[in-house]
């Protein structure tokens, strides 16, 4: 069930409209350490959302090529499972069947110029070796810039409390 959850994590191809976010002292613009995160551009923003709705689609579609060709070769994922390698996980890529998988409020925040994470909802249906996928989870795939091509090497999901 983990390796399902990260997979659809690490589907959703990373790309997130750009999250300005310049908060403002009253009369001036408050200091900001030149270390941290931004939001991304919009042309990056898009582009990573798309290739992590991508994954969400390769899931889906049992695509199993196109979801390893979007990862980095020692990328790993993790939920309330556990830890779990790329490798093992697509060692059980046909265990999953997807039904449905709607990302939302997906919003992307650049690290460095090299390094983003996108992050979203995700509403599911289906299931990992007949076990049912949390109906919806919050995740967070860490994507890296290797000589232009964009590649996620970590992926996370949390199960949304119930209420």
């Amino acid at each position: 069930m983990r390796i399902v959850r990260k997979l659809l994590c690490v589907f959703v191809v990373m790309s997130a409209a750009a999250v300005a976010a310049a908060g403002q002292a009253p009369a001036e613009k408050a200091a900001k350490p030149a270390h941290a995160a931004k939001a991304a551009s919009s042309a990056v923003a898009d582009a990573l959302m798309a290739k992590e709705k991508a994954l969400i689609a390769a899931v889906l579609g049992q695509d199993k090529a196109v979801f390893q060709k979007a990862l980095t070769t020692d990328a790993w994922m993790v939920d309330e499972a556990g830890y779990v390698s790329a490798a093992d996980f697509l060692g059980a890529f046909d265990k999953l069947k997807g039904e449905s998988a709607t990302p939302s409020d997906m919003k992307v925040i650049m690290l460095s110029p090299t390094t983003a994470l996108v992050t979203y909802k995700l509403d599911q249906k289906g299931s990992f070796d007949g076990h049912p996928w949390p109906p919806v989870v919050y995740a967070t795939t860490s994507w890296v810039n290797h000589g232009g091509t964009w590649k996620a090497a970590f992926h996370q999901e949390s199960t949304a409390a119930s209420h």
